[in-house]
């Protein structure tokens, strides 16, 4: 059974499913999971199924008739366009978003005057309560080790700092920041020597996208190269500095 459809017989959001095979190891294989959508598309679609699709394009979504069917989505569209649905499905389409100068049916309303009580303490539940903070929030000058993208290989470790305005910041950008003025759009604060630990200021400079562009490259060459070429840059900084 796909993540979804377990959702649907246990009553639970199919991201809970996935975190939960997450979790216990519990995840398919990549070649499985691609022959299952594979077999999904390759199985024809019925005349049944097409009735069903003549019967409900009217009312009905793509994605709720794809549910209905237990096909995806994209196949269900590609079969209402086949059938000469698309001037209807492109016109659905248009009426679903919000038109210009639409206001929200609740502007300027208070709870009471458009849910009940019940609903109101149904809610209460998941509201923020006042001064609620996000447990990763940091107290001013508190400094702490994020990954950019914990969940990969190759992800690089970065200091950040809590601010007074309850916010955190890049420790190197805010280090920058407090000592150079604020940063250009076009430019980024990188290591000198490669280490995004360190953010003493001697090892901060500001290069711009395109140089960040160029410097990023030398990851595609051999050790030797990277070497040679990283020597190559240091004494170029050497001759714009003296």
């Amino acid at each position: 059974m796909s993540g979804k459809e377990l959702g649907e017989k246990l009553g639970v959001s199919k991201s809970v499913i996935y975190s939960i095979r997450k979790d216990h190891g519990l995840d398919i294989s990549r070649e499985l999971a691609i022959q299952r959508r594979s077999d999904g598309r390759r199985k024809p679609i019925t005349k049944k199924e097409i009735q069903y699709i003549h019967d409900h394009i009217g009312r009905d979504s793509i994605k709720k008739m794809a549910a209905a069917l237990k096909r995806t989505s994209m196949l269900i569209s590609a079969a209402a366009h086949e059938i000469g649905y698309t001037d209807l499905i492109k016109q659905n389409t248009a009426d679903s978003l919000l038109k210009k100068g639409h206001v929200p049916p609740n502007k300027g309303r208070k709870q009471v005057d458009y849910m009940t009580p019940e609903q109101i303490e149904r809610i209460k539940k998941t509201q923020f309560k006042k001064g609620h903070k996000p447990p990763n929030t940091l107290s001013p000058g508190e400094i702490v080790i994020r990954h950019d993208h914990p969940d990969r290989p190759g992800s690089h470790p970065y200091k950040y700092i809590g601010t007074a305005a309850g916010k955190s910041e890049p420790l190197h950008r805010f280090k920058w920041i407090e000592a150079y003025g604020e940063i250009p759009k076009s430019m980024n604060i990188v290591f000198k020597d490669g280490d995004s630990l360190n953010c003493s200021y001697r090892n901060l400079e500001m290069i711009s996208s395109a140089e960040l562009m160029k410097r990023n490259t030398i990851h595609n060459y051999p050790p030797e190269f990277k070497t040679t070429l990283k020597l190559i840059s240091k004494i170029n900084r050497k001759i714009k500095t003296s």
